[in-house]
């Protein structure tokens, strides 16, 4: 299943994931930012795939598997590119 955000209805977003799930982020425009709460359901351990466009810090990412906690992701768009950053288990 895919995570559907259009960026017009909010710059800010939170998911549950019950399951591992890919995303995708639509109307968006160079200079935009928001941020996606990402927590876990009762059993944790779910992930998101992200597109090629979408850049981290050292090429990797990860999320909390401990069940019903909450990791914070953020990011910056260039036109291009997606600049994630992300604080995990809160």
């Amino acid at each position: 299943a895919t995570i559907s955000w259009t960026y017009s209805l909010g710059f800010n977003a939170q998911v549950t994931l019950n399951g591992n799930r890919s995303i995708s982020i639509t109307g968006m425009t160079a200079g935009d930012y928001g941020t996606l709460l990402v927590i876990q359901n009762a059993t944790g351990s779910n992930k998101i795939s992200f597109p090629v466009a979408d850049k981290f810090s050292g090429n990797t990412y990860s999320f909390t598997s401990s069940a019903n906690k909450t990791d914070v992701y953020g990011f910056y768009y260039n036109g291009t590119n997606f600049y994630w950053s992300y604080n995990l288990n809160y």
